[in-house]
């Protein structure tokens, strides 16, 4: 995005790249952020279970839990899906990552 006062200088081509470099991550993101929850709901069913088959615990307490695995998740998911995709990526951050991985640029891309 650009600011209402500066003209675009950004290449047409650049600017391109750039934002499939944005979708690419946006989505990356997204996929690990899946796997993460996928894996904290797997651990969540075999959690209770096991307390569940192990102590044959009482219904309150199975809730209680329940409970906190259920709030454990949704943390996960805060943490591992709703926070990374809000990061905004602007065309800057973006070249400055390209830059920072590829040495050769120097601050030719960002500037």
């Amino acid at each position: 995005m650009k600011d209402a006062g500066q003209p675009d200088l950004l290449h047409a081509d650049i600017r391109d790249k750039l934002a499939g470099l944005r979708r690419a991550l946006t989505s990356r993101l997204a996929v690990e952020g899946v796997a993460w929850t996928v894996v904290a709901l797997v651990a969540l069913v075999f959690g209770t279970l096991a307390f569940d088959y192990l102590l044959r615990l009482e219904r309150p307490l199975r809730a209680a839990i329940m409970a906190v695995a259920v709030a454990s998740v949704a943390w996960v998911i805060w943490r591992s899906l709703i926070q990374p995709l809000r990061v905004p990526m602007a065309a800057k951050d973006l070249a400055l990552l390209v830059e920072s991985r590829f040495d050769v640029l120097g601050d030719r891309l960002v500037s």
